[in-house]
C-alpha cells in the first residue's frame, strides 16, 4: 500500500488534473491524502463529491509547507508514502515503477550497476521531474554545504556537475526536492516527518540530509518521470511572496548555521547587504518599467534587509508580513 500526499492551497484547477492522473496511472494499491488548505466551501464540496474515495483533510489556519504536510503524515497506513505537489501530473505509472525499484534495490536485482548496498537502507525513491515542454527539471540533488547556499544566494544558482545528479537509470542522489518522493513511511515517521521549524524552505533538504547523516540514502530513477509545472513559473509573483521570502530566507539561515553562532553571523551580513543590492538592482528597473513584479521583489527584500538578524521563527516573520497585507 502506497499513501499518497497531497497539499493543495485553494487551487483545484491544478489540483484535479493530478488526482485524475494518479487514477489514470496508477495500479499498486494506494489511499490519497489530499490537505485543503484555505479550501472555499464551493471548492471543499465540490472535491469532496467529485472524489469520493479521497480522505479530505480541512487546514484552515496558516500553516507552512511541513506543518500542512504533516497534518496527512500522520494518519497515513501504507509501508510507502509518496509526497506530491498539487501542481504535478503524471504521463506513466510513476509510483508503479519506484515501488518495484525498491523491491529490486533490496533483493540486489540490480543488473550491471553493481553497487555495494545494505538491504533497507534506502530510505527514499524520486523520479525525474520534467517542464510541460518535456526539458529535465530536476534529476537527483547534490548535497548543499554551506558555501554553495551563499554563492547561488549571492549569485545566480548554477547547475552542479556531481554524481549525484542527471545520471541515467536507477542511481544514488543525496538531497530530495519536496515536489515528489517516495519514502518508507516507517522510516519518515522515525524522523518525526518534516520538521515544522522551516516554514516555506527548506524542510526537503533538511530532511534528506538527516537521512543521510543516519546511515540512510536517497536514490533517483531517471527512467521514472512526472511533469512539475512549478518549475516553470519562478518568475510568477504576488504580495503573499513578500511575506513568503524573509521566512524562506530566515529557515534556509537556520537549516545552514544550526549550531554556529559566527557562521551565523557572517551569513545574516552577507544576507542584509544582498538584500539592499537587490532593493536597488529592482527599484533601478522599476523606475524605468513600472513593473510590479519589480515592486514586490523591492518590497520582499526589504523585508529580508529588516529580519536579517532577526531571532523570529520563519513562520513569525511570514505571519508578521502576510498580517500587513490585509491592513
Amino acid at each position: 500500500m502506497v499513501s499518497i500526499v497531497i497539499v493543495s492551497m485553494n487551487n483545484v484547477r491544478q489540483l484535479y488534473p493530478c488526482l485524475d492522473s494518479i487514477r489514470q496511472f496508477t495500479h499498486v494499491p494506494y489511499e490519497i491524502w489530499v490537505v485543503a488548505y484555505m479550501f472555499s466551501p464551493e471548492n471543499l464540496l465540490d472535491a469532496k463529491q467529485k472524489y469520493p474515495r479521497v480522505h479530505w483533510i480541512e487546514s484552515h489556519e496558516i500553516r507552512g509547507f511541513s506543518e500542512n504536510n504533516n497534518l496527512a503524515l500522520r494518519q497515513v497506513t501504507g509501508e510507502y508514502t509518496f509526497v506530491l505537489n498539487d501542481d504535478t501530473y503524471f504521463t506513466m505509472p510513476v509510483i508503479d515503477q519506484l515501488v518495484d525499484d525498491f523491491s529490486r534495490i533490496e533483493n540486489f536485482e540490480l543488473g550491471t550497476l553493481n553497487l555495494e548496498l545494505r538491504p533497507k537502507r534506502v530510505a527514499i525513491l524520486s523520479p525525474r521531474l520534467d517542464n510541460p515542454d518535456g526539458s529535465v527539471q530536476v534529476c537527483g540533488r547534490p548535497p548543499y554545504p554551506w558555501i554553495s547556499f551563499i554563492f547561488d544566494f549571492l549569485c545566480n544558482p548554477t547547475v552542479r556537475v556531481s554524481d549525484y545528479v542527471n545520471q541515467k537509470g536507477l542511481f544514488q542522489s543525496y538531497n530530495i526536492i519536496g515536489a515528489a518522493f517516495l519514502i518508507r513511511t516507517e522510516v519518515f515517521k522515525s524522523m518525526g516527518w518534516f520538521d515544522e521549524n522551516y516554514f516555506f524552505t527548506p524542510e526537503d533538504i533538511a530532511l534528506s540530509t538527516r537521512l543521510n547523516l543516519q546511515g540512510w540514502q536517497c536514490w533517483v530513477d531517471a527512467d521514472a518521470s512526472l511533469v512539475h509545472l512549478g518549475g516553470m513559473s519562478g518568475k510568477s509573483t504576488s504580495m503573499t511572496q513578500t511575506a513568503l521570502m524573509p521566512a524562506a530566507v530566515r529557515g534556509t539561515v537556520l537549516f545552514y548555521t544550526s549550531g554556529k553562532p559566527l557562521l551565523r553571523f557572517v551569513t545574516r551580513c552577507l544576507i542584509a547587504l544582498r538584500s539592499l543590492f537587490k532593493i536597488l538592482s529592482h527599484g533601478l528597473r522599476y523606475l524605468f518599467g513600472r513593473s510590479q513584479h519589480h515592486r514586490i521583489l523591492i518590497i520582499g527584500n526589504w523585508n529580508i534587509f529588516l529580519t536579517s538578524f532577526s531571532s523570529r521563527s520563519p513562520k513569525t516573520l511570514f505571519l508578521h508580513y502576510y498580517q500587513r497585507l490585509s491592513h
